[in-house]
């Protein structure tokens, strides 16, 4: 690697947390020595997301935008729904079944979006539900928020 005194170079963050050390040799042979080095904590991400709704009561089938916002690397598959609230949350899985079995509706994100928002259309039949996030459609999913709407003829 021929380098100039002022290059950039990127590198991908370790996976697991902990305190690291990125060290630079004058040489890529056992006689080159170390001429800089930087110490980098990494730390577990705390996930934050949110949903919001402009109000909590819709008619049947009244269009919705939803809003969600997160800092969570989004998967291939996240999805926003509407499941009933007796569904255990966190649990992708039992909310994908009470969605798919009911009809109700939902909407993927884009998996690289880390804001955006989607419209939706609220369910047909009345009665209280929650939205739900989850950052993908797969066995090991996060529900990452959930707000309870309730729908009216």
């Amino acid at each position: 690697m021929d380098l100039k005194r002022e290059d950039h170079l990127e590198f991908d963050a370790p996976s697991e947390p902990g305190t690291y050390h990125l060290r630079v040799y004058n040489a890529m042979d056992p006689s080159g020595y170390e001429i800089s080095r930087i110490t980098f904590k990494v730390e577990e991400l705390q996930p934050v997301s949110s949903l919001s709704v402009s109000k909590r009561v819709f008619k049947t089938n009244e269009r919705i935008q939803v809003r969600y916002k997160t800092n969570v690397f989004l998967r291939n598959g996240s999805w926003i729904g509407f499941v009933r609230p007796d569904v255990p949350h966190n649990d992708q899985f039992a909310s994908s079944e009470n969605n798919s079995d009911y009809g109700y509706p939902f909407d993927y994100v884009g998996f690289e979006d880390k804001e955006g928002v989607v419209e939706m259309e609220a369910p047909a039949k009345p009665g209280t539900y929650d939205l739900r996030f989850f950052d993908s459609n797969e066995d090991d999913t996060l529900e990452l928020s959930s707000i309870a709407i309730e729908v009216i003829w």
